[in-house]
Order: C-alpha cells, then sequence, then structure tokens
C-alpha cells in the first residue's frame, strides 16, 4: 500500500523549490561534461551557450525531477521484489537519485553535441525528444548494473553439514 503513495504527484511547494538546483546541477554538470568532449560550451544561467551561437536552454521540464521519482519508485519496485537483505534494498532505493541525475546529464550533453553540429530545427527537436525516451532505458540499465554489483559484491556463506575427511573416520 506504501508503494502506491508512490504515484501521488510532489506538492507544487516541493517540486518548485527541487526544480531549481536539480536545473542548475544539470547545466553546470552537461558544460563540464561538454568541454571534456572538447566542445566550447560555456553556462549562462540555466543555458548552456556553444561556440556556433547555439543556446541549449535546460527548462523546468528538463530538470530529472520526474524521472527521478520515476527511478526511485523502479528501484522501490525492485527492492520490495527481491530477497536481498535490508541494507542492499536500502542501497538499490537510494542509488536511483545518482542514476537519474547521470542520465539527466547524459541527456542534456547529447542534446548539447547535436545542438553544436546540426543547424537543422527540426533534426534538433527530434533529438531532444530522442534523447528523453532514452534516459529511461539507460537509467534501467544503470539501475540492473548496480542490482548486479550488489549480488555479486559479498560471498555469502550457506549452512551445510560438516564433512569428515574419510581418511581420518578409518582411522578410528
Amino acid at each position: 500500500m506504501l508503494f502506491l503513495l508512490l504515484m501521488v504527484p510532489l506538492p507544487h511547494a516541493v517540486s518548485t523549490f527541487a526544480r531549481k538546483p536539480l536545473r542548475r546541477l544539470g547545466t553546470l554538470a552537461g558544460v563540464v561534461l561538454m568541454q571534456v568532449l572538447g566542445l566550447a560550451a560555456f553556462a549562462s544561467g540555466n543555458t548552456i551557450e556553444l561556440a556556433n551561437g547555439s543556446k541549449v536552454g535546460v527548462a523546468e521540464a528538463c530538470s530529472g525531477l520526474r524521472m527521478l521519482m520515476v527511478f526511485v519508485a523502479l528501484a522501490v519496485a525492485m527492492a520490495m521484489l527481491s530477497e536481498r537483505p535490508i541494507w542492499e534494498r536500502l542501497l538499490l532505493v537510494v542509488s536511483s537519485i545518482p542514476i537519474a541525475l547521470i542520465s539527466n546529464v547524459l541527456r542534456i550533453v547529447a542534446t548539447g553535441v547535436v545542438y553544436s553540429q546540426v543547424a537543422d530545427e527540426t533534426i534538433r527537436e527530434k533529438a531532444h525528444d530522442w534523447f528523453g525516451l532514452a534516459m529511461m532505458p539507460l537509467g534501467l540499465v544503470l539501475l540492473a548494473g548496480v542490482s548486479w554489483i550488489l549480488s555479486h559484491l559479498l560471498i555469502v556463506e550457506q549452512d551445510r553439514p560438516l564433512e569428515v575427511d574419510p581418511r581420518l573416520a578409518r582411522a578410528r
């Protein structure tokens, strides 16, 4: 029943408060990653300005808050359905937050790369939409990767009967 609470939208005040830092984080991290890739980009508020004069605006819808809520819900569902220790389940849910942020930053960077290379506005808009759709599979792959790492992180001891060496049993 508590899982169904994740369907309820965040209160307006909370979502408004959370969007601003998420937008800023996406903008700054996107600029840094674009510069690492060799693109001339700099942030002006929540707009990324590119060397060719193009501007990529990180709008409120691009803050990643909705995807963050989706990834948290998916991680909670995975944790509820798994038979892992509680600490692994909690770690899986907590890992959904950076996964959502990483997915959003990669979307911003991919959009910036297209804007720097393509002048056609129709292609730019289509690429922006497709990158938005690609966030979900990327996030799912990253979440599955965290799950795989957690399942291979520790060796779980198994209770099994003590085996007696047959040579010792004959010596008695």
